[in-house]
C-alpha cells in the first residue's frame, strides 16, 4: 500500500514537471524547446541503449564490424548494405583488395578503392549523408567518401582531409564550389570522428561530432547532390584516382533520404561513439 501512494504522488509530480515539453505527432513522441540540454542527452543516451542508429529514411549503411549481411568477413571485396536497398560497394577492377580491421574498412593510401554505380537518392529533396572514420596518415588530400556524376568532374559531396590533416566536408553546385566549412578546417586531431551534413532546401546543418553549423542553402545544391549516381569510398575515383588515396580507418558511413533533425544527428553520433569506442 505504501509503495501505491507513492506512486500514486509521483506520477501528478512527473507529469507537472514534464508538462509541455514533450509532443506528439505522428504517433511519434518528440520533446519541445522546454527539454533542458542536459534532459536530452539522457533521452538520446535512453534511446542509443534501445534503438541505435535512427532507421528512418535511411538508403545506404556500410558498418566495419559487420561489413557483410552475414556478419564480419577479412576477405570480402563487397561491402554489402546493411539498409536493406542493396547499395553493395564492390572493389575497383584494377585496385587492391579491400583490408578490412575488426571494426573497419582500412585505406592504405596508395590503390584502394571501392564504387557503387548507381543514383541511391533520386527523386529525394532533402538527404543527411554521415561518415564515422579517423585518419592515420599525412599524406595530401585523402579522399574518403564522395558522390558525382559519372565522367564529370566533382559535382556532389566530398568528405576529404589535406596534408595538414585538417578535414572538410564539401558540397558542390554543378561544377562550382557551394561550401566547405571553415570550421571544419584546423581540425587536425587523428581521432575517430563523425562528420556530415543535413540538407533540405531551406537550410544545411553540417555536423562535426556533436557540434552543429546551420547556413542557408543555396540554390540548386539538392538537385546536385541527389542527382549523382557514383559513389567511390578511398579515393577521387575516376578523376585524379591515383593522387588523392585515403589512408585511414572508415568505420560507417550512412546515407538518408531525409533531413534528420538535430536530436537524430546527435543519437547517431553517439551510437558511433559507443559502438567505435571515441
Amino acid at each position: 500500500t505504501s509503495d501505491f501512494n507513492e506512486i500514486q504522488d509521483y506520477i501528478p509530480s512527473f507529469s507537472e514537471k514534464y508538462k509541455d515539453k514533450f509532443i506528439i505527432q505522428d504517433d511519434e513522441l518528440l520533446y519541445t524547446n522546454k527539454v533542458t540540454e542536459k534532459e536530452k542527452i539522457c533521452l538520446i543516451s535512453l534511446n542509443v541503449k534501445q534503438n541505435g542508429y535512427i532507421k528512418d529514411g535511411l538508403v545506404l549503411y556500410l558498418d566495419g564490424i559487420n561489413n557483410t549481411r552475414n556478419g564480419h568477413s577479412d576477405t570480402t571485396t563487397v561491402w554489402e548494405d546493411l539498409s536493406g536497398n542493396g547499395n553493395d560497394f564492390s572493389k575497383l577492377s584494377y585496385a587492391s583488395n579491400a583490408i578490412w580491421s575488426k571494426n573497419s574498412f582500412v585505406g592504405d593510401g596508395i590503390n584502394r578503392t571501392l564504387i557503387l554505380n548507381k543514383a541511391i537518392l533520386k527523386n529525394s529533396d532533402e538527404c543527411t549523408v554521415e561518415v564515422c572514420y579517423d585518419v592515420t596518415g599525412d599524406s595530401a588530400y585523402n579522399w574518403i567518401f564522395q558522390s558525382r556524376q559519372i565522367n564529370q568532374p566533382p559535382n556532389g559531396f566530398q568528405f576529404y582531409k589535406s596534408s595538414n590533416r585538417s578535414r572538410s566536408v564539401t558540397l558542390y553546385v554543378d561544377k562550382s564550389n557551394y561550401n566547405t566549412i571553415s570550421t571544419f578546417k584546423n581540425v587536425t586531431d587523428i581521432g575517430k570522428r563523425t562528420m556530415g551534413f543535413a540538407i533540405n532546401n531551406t537550410n544545411v546543418a553540417f555536423v562535426d561530432n556533436a557540434n552543429f553549423y546551420i547556413e542557408n542553402s543555396k540554390a540548386g545544391v539538392i538537385n546536385s547532390l541527389v542527382e549523382r549516381d557514383m559513389y567511390s569510398i578511398g579515393s577521387t575515383y575516376p578523376w585524379n584516382y591515383a593522387v588523392y588515396m585515403f589512408r585511414g580507418n572508415i568505420y560507417s558511413i550512412r546515407v538518408y533520404n531525409r533531413k534528420l533533425s538535430e536530436y537524430e544527428l546527435r543519437n547517431n553520433y553517439e551510437v558511433d561513439k559507443e559502438r567505435f569506442e571515441f
